[in-house]
């Protein structure tokens, strides 16, 4: 839809799809419904729209590529993390969310609903909007590159309990 400039139904489906998701991660949690399946998969699907929507919204223009690449990179350092601890430990390293990286993601998801609120009320490039936008850059800059490095950390800590 956004490579399309469909930005109208695009803002619908990311909507619902974050509203659906944190739903579910709460129904999940007060109800105890946590299932292995969920477990793996709700942070997968977390991490594949955000890597779709940074870049597509990087290559459209609407945040800078250095962001693009940060949120990218923390994901794949994630996924590269388990990845190795497996092999190298033949153990699964179980991965907690951590706080850092709630925040991270509420704070990612904000701005790519606040760029689309903003383009699809005329209102971008207004100075204003532009400034908002420049400060939730780097806060999302931030909020990534700690979650990634306490991640790093938590991995650490883990290899050093197993060797």
């Amino acid at each position: 839809m956004l490579l399309n400039d469909d930005f109208l139904i695009a803002f619908y489906i990311i909507l619902a799809v974050s509203i659906s998701d944190a739903i579910d991660g709460f129904v999940a949690r007060r109800l105890n419904c946590k299932t292995i399946l969920g477990h793996y998969l709700d942070p997968i699907a977390d991490k594949a729209l955000l890597i779709a929507l940074y870049l597509t919204f990087s290559y459209k223009g609407f945040i800078p590529v250095w962001l693009a690449i940060a949120v990218v990179s923390r994901d794949a350092l994630i996924v590269g993390g388990v990845i190795i601890s497996s092999m190298m430990l033949n153990k699964t390293l179980k991965i907690q969310p951590l706080t850092i990286s709630k925040i991270n993601t509420v704070l990612q998801i904000l701005l790519i609903i606040y760029i689309l609120l903003f383009y699809l009320a005329g209102k971008w490039h207004h100075n204003f909007v532009q400034d908002i936008a420049l400060v939730l850059y780097f806060l999302t800059f931030i909020s990534t590159c700690t979650s990634g490095l306490a991640y790093i950390i938590t991995w650490m800590k883990n290899i050093n309990k197993v060797t």
